[in-house]
C-alpha cells in the first residue's frame, strides 16, 4: 500500500497559486505539463529548469509532438516562461509564471466568493482532546523510504563542495535521478568539472547548475538516427470519433 510522507520530499507552492488553479479550465494534456514543471522547479526549490520535449514525455506520457503543441501554447497564454530558449547543445529553460493576472486567453471557471459549506481553514476542531475515546497518538518522524539514496546524495554534495562546485543535497538527488548515475559517476564527473574551472579560470561559469547539466548530459549515448516520418494530422471528424471513444 502506498503512503507517502512529507519527510520523503514535498514540494512549496503558495496557496493563492492553487486556489487560481483550482479553476483554470485547461486541456488534461496541458495539465500534466504544468504539473511537471511545478515538480521539476518548485520541487528543487528552483524557479526554472532545462526541460526538452522528450523529457516533458517522459515525465507526463504524452506523444512528443503533443507535448511540443502543448507546450508552445502554455508559453503563448503566458501560463509557462521560457527562460532561456533552446540552443545547438541544450533545450529551452522552463518555469512557471506565478503572476496569474499577466495570463492572457485564459479561460477560468466561475469563482465562488464564498468557502464550501462546512470548510474553514481556522475552524477549530470539532473533537475534543480529553474525549475518553479518542487515543492520543504521539507523531514519529518516519525514516526515510530511501536511506542508501541520502547517503548517496549527501555522499556526492560533500564532493561537489569539496572542489570549486557548490551543489545542494537536492540537487544531487536530482542529477543522479534525471541523468540515471551513480554517485561514483557523479563524484567522478565533479573531479573532472573541478579540474577543468582550475585549468580554465577565465570561464568560470555563473550558473554553476546550468553548467553541471550541460556537463552531465554529455553522459547519455545519444540515440540512433531515425528517419523523420511526416506528421499526420487527424481531421476534425476523426478527432471527434476519438474524443467519443476516450
Amino acid at each position: 500500500m502506498a503512503s507517502p510522507q512529507l519527510e520523503d520530499g514535498y514540494t512549496r507552492i503558495a496557496n493563492e497559486l492553487l486556489d487560481r488553479f483550482q479553476y483554470l479550465d485547461i486541456s488534461g494534456g496541458k495539465w500534466r505539463i504544468i504539473l511537471a514543471v511545478i515538480r521539476c522547479t518548485y520541487g528543487f526549490q528552483k524557479s526554472d529548469h532545462q526541460m526538452s520535449y522528450d523529457f516533458l514525455s517522459k515525465r507526463t506520457g504524452l506523444h512528443p509532438t503533443q507535448v511540443r503543441r502543448d507546450v508552445r501554447e502554455l508559453i503563448q497564454m503566458r501560463i509557462l516562461v521560457e527562460v532561456r530558449p533552446p540552443t545547438a547543445n541544450s533545450a529551452r529553460h522552463l518555469g512557471l509564471n506565478k503572476d496569474y493576472n499577466q495570463w492572457v486567453g485564459v479561460k477560468l471557471l466561475p469563482v465562488s466568493e464564498s468557502a464550501p459549506s462546512g470548510v474553514s481553514e481556522s475552524a477549530p476542531s470539532t473533537v475534543s482532546e480529553n474525549a475518553p475515546h479518542i487515543k492520543k497518538i504521539k507523531k514519529v518522524k518516519k525514516a526515510s523510504a530511501f536511506p542508501s539514496m541520502d547517503q548517496n546524495a549527501d555522499n556526492a554534495a560533500a564532493s561537489f563542495r569539496s572542489g570549486q562546485l557548490s551543489i545542494s543535497k537536492a540537487e544531487s538527488s536530482r542529477l543522479m535521478v534525471e541523468y540515471q548515475i551513480g554517485p561514483d559517476v557523479l563524484q567522478a564527473e565533479s573531479e573532472k568539472m573541478t579540474k577543468w574551472i582550475n585549468d580554465n579560470p577565465k570561464k568560470k561559469p555563473k550558473d554553476i547548475i546550468g553548467f553541471v547539466d550541460r556537463w552531465l548530459s554529455k553522459l547519455t549515448p545519444k540515440q540512433p538516427q531515425v528517419e523523420k516520418q511526416p506528421i499526420q494530422y487527424l481531421t476534425a471528424g476523426e478527432e471527434a470519433w476519438v474524443d467519443n471513444r476516450v
